[in-house]
């Protein structure tokens, strides 16, 4: 790739934590294959829905509730208004491109996990209404 510039072998490989495909020691083969199958564990899904959803969060303590909305594993924003939610208009904030989050790792990963367990409680989102229940 060309990062660092010298003759004499990466950084990693002068403090024993590469095995030296940049200096020839190992094929460059075998290195791509180690590194694709590093890569292929870190990669994300690709967004399971159509757009757009809402997740209900409630508490059962202070008998409140929240709903955060979400696409392509981002965290767009949260109605804590009940009353809020199909207010018109309300929905413009957490159009995708305008809302300025970005991708966060932390996000990503506890989302998937709640998802894989808990489908069947997220909505998708439609234009300015809470469209319908996903179901299993």
């Amino acid at each position: 790739m060309g990062l660092e510039k010298t003759k004499r072998g990466c950084f990693g490989y002068h403090l024993g934590q590469c095995r030296g495909a940049c200096v020839g020691r190992e094929p460059a083969a075998k290195y791509n294959l180690r590194v694709l199958k590093a890569l292929k564990q870190k990669k994300m899904l690709d967004w399971p829905f159509a757009g757009v959803i809402a997740i209900r969060e409630e508490n059962e303590v202070n008998d409140r509730a929240v709903t955060h909305i979400f696409d392509n594993w981002q965290h767009l924003g949260t109605i804590s208004d009940e009353a809020e939610i199909n207010t018109p208009g309300v929905w413009a904030q957490f159009t995708p491109g305008v809302n300025k989050s970005r991708l966060d790792l932390d996000t990503y990963k506890i989302l998937k996990r709640y998802l894989q367990a808990n489908v069947n409680r997220v909505r998708l989102v439609s234009g300015d209404k809470i469209k319908s229940w996903i179901t299993d």
